[in-house]
Parts: structure tokens; C-alpha cells; sequence
């Protein structure tokens, strides 16, 4: 049974682990949490009961404005942490906390006899502060001061009710026992309310002329087409795609330096993630000396200094030891020579990676797979995928990265092409964008 069948994504993601624990000891707090409100809500003379009498005195109203304005405020809030792509979790949590503490208040139980005369005003006018606060009436994707607010009050209110029951010489329940669980709810209340789920990072691996750039390409540009968030390509990507779209252009040129490609988007529609894709062109063999950089000490060090050629491969074995799924580019039109490509090289730095404890799952693209298109000239990407793994698993060479990799599965991909007198050439539609085979398949699995 491979890793992916053992254990839930979820759980692969030290980040994803720490947040369902918080998640877990915050709501077993509520508990208790909720029955110090209730006793602090029963102490006949306490400070709480105290301001309540002043306020009533001022205006028989000011208690229930009071409530809404707070209540509205919070709501609104939690409305803005739902619209930030990285808050909805919590919003949706806090959301079943809000309807608890409804319910706490139809009964009676928090407050009781509440005046709901200028509920409405007070509601609207609590609601346009939490908005406005939050900054929720600018162009925004996310609305970190919205948590923040939402973290503060709860903060505030909380140990109100605790300072209620302990300055009253009517005070019930165990000091020792509160004081713990106040500290415990508020520090994992603000560690869960401004946690961001964060997306993978995926690093692309392929040796010199194996497409990998290109491979980045075609994922950008079926990124764009799925995408509703936005997407952030690094420079020598924006000129790579500029480059493949430009008319009359074969191929893009080969690079003699290093570059760094990359792209970041959101991935997911209910709780979207901010995903990472990345390669580094590399104009000479760079494969196996990566293995000897990883997990070294100094990985972190130097990071925007050029001390030589032991920095940039720190660099590189940085990006490989860090990424959450590693992607094995295997170029189609060396078959049956794969043992030129340097697969060996893949085999060694996943063991060194295992071997460390690193976690990550991994995938095999076959880049120039239309080579294959006269022996199975089929549009239906499960078949033609099917033949591709069947056909290239009798290769010794593959047949260790299978293994290596636990039946990893295969995505062929490739670019429609023409052929001209002067060779093939990219093929494109009437607006002028490339035709790509395959990508979308990929960067749909690679997402789930």
C-alpha cells in the first residue's frame, strides 16, 4: 500500500496537523468557556452587573444598543473573513459559534429581558463600523484586519467575564482551572483565527532539453484558463510564454544561465490555496549534484549572496528538500534511451529525501509524448495515458522510478505542432494561442 493510500492528505502536512489540534483542544475550551459565561452571567452583584446598572441608568435602551453594536461589528467581521479566500475555515467555524450564542441569548441565559426597540439601527450601524474597520470596503481579496478584530474582541469579552466572576466577592468556580482555561482559549483562538491555509509547493525536476520549462508553460497557461484568483508568474516566465507566442518563432531558445521559472495561483474554489510552481533552468548537469546538497546545514545561509557554484546548488536543493510534491519530467522522444536522461539521479534524490524524513508525493509527466501519436492515435487523454505507462513500464530505467516513487502515475503532455520546411513549429489558433495536450488533465489531479 503506497503512502497516499495510508494516510489522508490532511494529515501529510505538518502545518494541516497543527491546525486540526488547535481546532480540537479550541472546541473542547468551549465547554468550559461557556459555563464560565454562565456563572458570570448569574453573580447577582458583580462588576458587569454594575456597568449594565449605569447604562440602564443613562438610558433604559443603552444595553441593547450596546449588544447589536458588538454584535454587528463581529458579524460583519466574520462576513469579510469569509470573502478572504484564507479565512473562510474559520469564518465558517466562528459562523456555528455565532448561532450557539444566539441561541444562549433567545434562551436567556446570557442576556435576559434585552430591549430590541433600536435593534435595527444599532445593527446596521455595528455592521458599517466592522465593515469599514476591516477594510472591507476596499478592493480586496483578503482581510487580515478582520481576524484581527474578530481575535480582539473575543479577547476582550473573555476576560471580561473572567474579571467579573473574580472581582466579585460572590465569585464561584476554581481559579487555578479559569485562569488556564482563559489562557489556553485566547492564545488558540488567535493561532486558529489568523492561521492562512497554505498551498503546496511543487518543484519540477528534468534534466537539460527534457521540456520541463516548457512543461511550466503549458501549466501556466491552463492556470490562467481555470483560475478565478490571481496569478503571479515570476519574470523569465512572462518571457518564456511571450517568447512561445510570438509569430514565426520555432521554440523558445535555450538559456546559458540559470533561471528561475516559476508561477504561484490559487487553487481550490471553498477553500482555496496558494500554490507554488517552480523550475530552475540550469545550463549544465545539475541532477546529481543535488543529492549532495540537501539536508546541509548552511541550506539556509547566504541565501542572496553568489558565492560560487555550492551556492546555487544550495539553492536549487533547497527548493527540492522544501516542495511538498516533486514532478519528474521524462522526455518522450529519448525512448527507449531514458538512461541518458540521468534517471538514476531521480531515484537518489528521492532516497535522500526519504531518508531525512521529507514527505512529498510525486508524479511522472512525459514531455514530447506525441511522438507516440502514430501508435495510439486516440483523443482520449485515459487511453492514451494508459498506453504511455504500459509501454514505457517495460523500460528497467522506469520501472525503478515506478518503484521508487510507489506507482506514481503518468501524464503525458505535449504541444500541437506544424510542419514547416525548416521543421515543426508551434501550432496556434486564430487568437494566437498555443494548442496543448494533456495539461489540463495534470494540473486538474495535481490540485486534488
Amino acid at each position: 500500500m503506497s503512502y497516499d493510500e495510508q494516510f489522508p492528505t490532511l494529515l501529510k502536512n505538518k502545518e494541516h496537523i497543527r491546525l486540526l489540534i488547535y481546532l480540537i483542544i479550541t472546541s473542547i475550551l468551549i465547554f468550559p468557556l461557556m459555563d464560565m459565561f454562565v456563572r458570570s452571567w448569574n453573580i447577582k452583584y458583580s462588576l458587569i452587573r454594575w456597568i449594565a446598572a449605569c447604562m440602564w441608568n443613562i438610558d433604559p435602551d443603552a444595553i441593547s444598543i450596546f449588544v447589536t453594536l458588538v454584535a454587528g461589528f463581529y458579524v460583519s467581521s466574520v462576513v469579510l473573513m469569509f470573502l478572504d479566500i484564507k479565512k473562510r475555515l474559520q469564518a465558517m467555524l466562528l459562523g456555528i459559534g455565532i448561532l450557539i450564542i444566539i441561541g444562549f441569548i433567545l434562551e436567556g441565559i446570557i442576556i435576559s429581558n434585552i430591549s430590541w426597540s433600536e435593534f435595527i439601527l444599532s445593527l446596521v450601524i455595528g455592521c458599517l463600523s466592522g465593515f469599514y474597520l476591516g477594510e472591507g470596503f476596499e478592493k480586496k481579496r483578503e482581510f487580515r484586519k478582520a481576524s484581527r478584530n474578530v481575535s480582539i474582541i473575543s479577547t476582550y469579552y473573555i476576560i471580561l467575564m473572567f474579571l467579573n466572576i473574580y472581582m466579585s466577592p460572590f465569585r464561584t468556580g476554581n481559579l487555578l482551572e479559569d485562569t488556564a482555561v482563559m489562557i489556553s482559549f485566547i492564545f488558540l483562538f488567535g493561532e486558529v483565527v489568523s492561521y492562512e491555509i497554505k498551498g503546496p509547493k511543487i518543484f519540477i525536476l528534468g534534466p537539460k532539453n527534457s521540456g520541463k520549462t516548457l512543461f511550466l508553460a503549458g501549466c501556466y497557461i491552463k492556470a490562467l484558463e481555470a483560475s478565478s484568483g490571481p496569478i503571479k508568474p515570476s519574470q523569465y516566465l512572462l518571457e518564456l510564454i511571450e517568447e512561445l507566442h510570438r509569430e514565426g518563432t520555432f521554440w523558445p531558445s535555450y538559456t546559458s544561465d540559470i533561471r528561475n521559472y516559476e508561477f504561484v495561483y490559487e487553487a481550490g474554489k471553498l477553500f482555496p490555496k496558494e500554490t507554488t510552481i517552480k523550475t530552475i533552468d540550469y545550463p549544465g548537469p545539475y541532477l546529481e549534484k543535488i543529492v549532495e546538497y540537501i539536508d546541509k546545514k548552511d541550506i539556509r545561509k547566504h541565501e542572496n549572496e553568489d558565492n560560487g557554484e555550492d551556492e546555487k546548488y544550495l539553492y536549487i536543493a533547497r527548493d527540492v528538500q522544501q516542495s511538498d510534491k516533486l514532478i519528474f519530467i521524462i522526455d518522450g522522444k529519448r525512448y527507449p534511451n531514458f538512461g541518458d536522461m540521468g534517471i538514476i539521479h531521480y531515484i537518489k534524490i528521492v532516497d535522500k529525501l526519504r531518508e531525512i524524513g521529507r514527505k512529498f508525493d510525486s508524479y511522472v509527466v512525459v514531455t514530447k509524448s506525441d511522438v507516440f501519436k502514430d501508435e495510439c492515435d486516440t483523443e482520449d487523454y485515459d487511453v492514451f495515458k494508459k498506453y504511455i505507462e504500459e509501454k514505457l513500464s517495460h523500460n528497467i530505467h522506469i520501472r525503478q522510478l515506478i518503484n521508487e516513487t510507489t506507482n506514481a502515475s503518468f501524464y503525458p503532455v505535449y504541444y500541437y505542432t506544424n510542419k514547416t520546411s525548416d521543421g515543426y513549429i508551434p501550432m496556434k489558433d486564430r487568437y494566437g494561442n498555443v494548442f496543448t495536450y494533456g495539461f489540463d488533465k495534470f494540473m486538474e489531479d495535481l490540485i486534488k
